[in-house]
């Protein structure tokens, strides 16, 4: 069976992960898979490479394109596939509406409600959805929205969680750090313990970290105030941000501002997340809005306790006080506080993150995702 996935970006992101986890995870025995791409940004695109996944960019015009839904429409016709996948709104309205007009069966998958409340694009999208032979959603709260904004009965929708890789996301193989982290931090396997953890002027730091672009909706800006509070508290704490963005000036202008700079890491995007992981002693996630977050389930999968703002998908996996913390959005001193109770103490810190564990493989594994996947393919063919 041919699939045929259409993103808007291929550049590092959870819905192109998602994307590059299903290429890899299907049964390749059952499924070939190929990507168009609506846009030019394929930062991923040597990982699809890699896996011998066939990608084409459409180098959308900035504004309504309506000549790519032609160019789309031709594609499909002289490029067979069982059934294009489309991954997100953009992606729908060109190519869903190209693969309705080329005869083709149509999945979709949409993994966040950044729509809601543009009535336009609901109304579109309440169209299209109706032509959708196999409708996903990645989490609860999304699928409520699609119901509730595009009027589709709820018993038409699916939900299937993101999964990650837990054998690549895991505490195995921790012998030596990525390039690029501080000499003095040990890992995972040299996680502090009792006063010695991030106190006054000792040297042993309480590492934090994050993984996400540098934009407005990821609230980073809230992390470095943490810090600027937990120093001031005398804490000795370090916070790690991997990822590239419009705001990576603005953010470290305000480290500079905060005169936390020395304690501030920006570490650019990065392809080694999973060993990044290991260095951190918790994760945060200060997102204003947030669909199933794939960074927070590799995290998770890492085994790392995790500060979570209350929103979205987000809650779906965190319990508070069990697995994590809930905190509301840009609240430096809730991000503060639950930092200093993991600091305080380790035995919450490494029960969190064995429960984190502990649920990824049981629910969100990349098996798990896929295997639910196939049997929409399945079903729809």
């Amino acid at each position: 069976m041919k699939i045929m996935h259409v993103s808007f970006s291929l550049n590092m992101g959870g819905l192109e992960n998602v994307i590059l986890n299903l290429c890899g995870g299907l049964n390749k025995g059952k499924f070939s898979q190929s990507v168009c791409v609506l846009s030019d940004e394929l930062g991923l695109k040597t990982q699809f490479d890699e896996s011998n996944i066939p990608v084409v960019s459409f180098s959308k015009k900035n504004g309504i394109d309506l000549n790519l839904v032609l160019r789309l429409k031709k594609f499909f016709r002289d490029n067979p596939a069982d059934i294009v996948h489309t991954h997100n709104p953009t992606a729908l309205l060109y190519g869903g509406l190209a693969a309705v007009l080329s005869g083709k069966k149509l999945v979709h998958t949409e993994h966040s409600n950044l729509m809601q409340g543009k009535k336009l694009m609901n109304f579109a999208e309440s169209l299209l959805f109706r032509m959708v032979r196999g409708l996903v959603c990645d989490t609860e709260e999304v699928k409520q929205s699609v119901h509730k904004n595009q009027g589709i009965s709820l018993d038409k929708i699916k939900v299937i969680c993101n999964g990650v890789d837990v054998k690549k996301f895991c505490l195995d193989d921790m012998d030596s750090l990525p390039a690029g982290l501080p000499a003095d931090r040990h890992g995972r396997q040299g996680r502090l313990r009792g006063n010695d953890r991030g106190n006054g002027d000792d040297k042993k730091v309480f590492t934090i970290g994050t993984v996400a672009r540098l934009a407005l909706v990821k609230d980073q800006k809230s992390m470095i105030n943490a810090v600027q509070i937990l120093k001031e508290k005398g804490r000795n704490v370090k916070l790690v941000i991997a990822g590239d963005g419009e705001l990576k000036n603005v953010l470290m202008d305000h480290a500079k501002k905060c005169e936390v700079e020395n304690c501030v890491e920006f570490l650019g995007e990065r392809m080694d997340i999973a060993d990044i992981l290991k260095s951190f002693d918790a994760y945060v996630l200060c997102s204003l809005y947030e669909g199933m977050s794939v960074s927070l389930l590799e995290a998770m999968s890492s085994s790392l306790p995790c500060i979570v703002t209350n929103v979205g998908g987000n809650v779906e996996l965190i319990k508070d006080g069990d697995n994590g913390f809930l905190i509301p959005v840009k609240d430096p001193d809730a991000i503060s506080a639950c930092v200093e109770k993991l600091i305080d103490d380790p035995v919450l810190c490494e029960t969190m993150g064995q429960a984190n564990r502990k649920l990824v493989e049981e629910k969100y594994s990349l098996r798990v995702m896929c295997r639910e996947y196939e049997k929409i393919y399945e079903e729809v063919c």
